[in-house]
């Protein structure tokens, strides 16, 4: 139930409001964007860190932060693939969004799990956390 609730918490921000992102990234510079977003994402991550040092995380205090991250993330996509069209000429445009697609599924579905997944065995959760925060963090 807990993991069902997890990825409303995720998944309804992300579906609502990615139409608002690309008006948003329209709107501004789309690489001082993308820049902000990549640092606010780390931010609710090193919250939860926080929390958890604290001893005072709890399932709300996850929820309401996945929440958070997952409305920051909402603008992520548009951001990033509105940057490929100025980056390569017109005639390459279709590979470069294959690729771009290709990059941003495996980067950000598949490896992160499975790359802090060892470190829960003998690092523990803060480990985890730290190191989720710090892929988000970067830039």
């Amino acid at each position: 139930m807990a993991l069902g609730i997890l990825a409303l918490c995720e998944a309804t921000p992300r579906l609502v409001l990615s139409v608002l992102g690309g008006v948003i990234v329209d709107r501004y510079d789309r690489l001082r964007l993308l820049t902000v977003i990549q640092f606010l994402c780390a931010v609710p991550v090193f919250a939860m860190v926080v929390l958890y040092f604290l001893g005072v995380l709890r399932f709300w205090h996850i929820a309401v932060l996945e929440t958070l991250l997952s409305i920051i993330r909402s603008m992520n996509p548009t951001a990033s693939q509105s940057l490929l069209h100025d980056l390569v000429p017109q005639d390459e445009l279709m590979n470069t969004v294959a690729l771009y697609s290709l990059g941003f599924n495996f980067a950000h579905r598949w490896p992160i799990p499975w790359r802090c997944s060892g470190s829960l065995d003998w690092r523990g959760r803060l480990s985890y956390f730290l190191r989720r925060g710090a892929v988000d963090f970067r830039i």
